[in-house]
């Protein structure tokens, strides 16, 4: 080895450098592509989370608005119905002008606030599933546990930590 770099003239010594060096650069090189490839399948994971993230978030508002206007059509269909004879869509009113005609109508014909009224009536039991879940999910379930615990669908529960700021984990 000794021989062999005495006999190498100073070209030959400067060519050597500059390959080692060119190695070096290379090697360099390699290790920077690889890290911003890395970084690149971050980036493009996160991409896919905020994705899954608004549409999650644009189901649960679609879903949301469509009964919004379910809840609007029932009103305004409710508002244009003539009221019974006795000034109020009551079952009384019903019987007082025909008792059997009354007895056959079902009770949402009677009063045509009825499916509304239940509507609301079953709203109080939406919203304690809604304050466990926020629980559940407060205390680190999953929102799959959740779900399951719960009765809702995943998407409500991912809806619903995203709207109280937490991290509803997938499994």
């Amino acid at each position: 080895m000794q021989n062999l770099l005495t006999q190498l003239t100073s070209l030959e010594m400067v060519l050597v450098g500059a390959v080692v060096v060119s190695w070096v650069a290379v090697a360099l090189a390699m290790a920077s592509l690889i890290k911003v490839k890395r970084q690149e399948i971050l980036v493009h994971n996160a991409m896919d989370e905020l994705k899954r993230s608004v549409s999650i978030g644009n189901n649960g508002l679609m879903g949301m608005g469509r009964k919004l206007l379910n809840i609007e059509k029932t009103m305004q269909r409710q508002q244009n119905r003539p009221v019974a004879a006795g000034g109020v869509g009551t079952a009384a009113a019903a019987a007082k002008s025909s008792g059997a005609q009354a007895r056959q109508m079902k009770p949402s014909q009677v009063n045509p606030f009825a499916q509304f009224a239940t509507e609301i009536d079953a709203q109080p039991a939406k919203d304690s599933h809604y304050q466990q879940a926020s629980t559940m999910l407060a205390q680190g379930l999953t929102a799959a546990q959740v779900a399951s615990a719960t009765g809702m669908s995943h998407a409500e529960i991912q809806l619903l930590a995203m709207l109280n700021g937490q991290a509803a984990s997938v499994n």
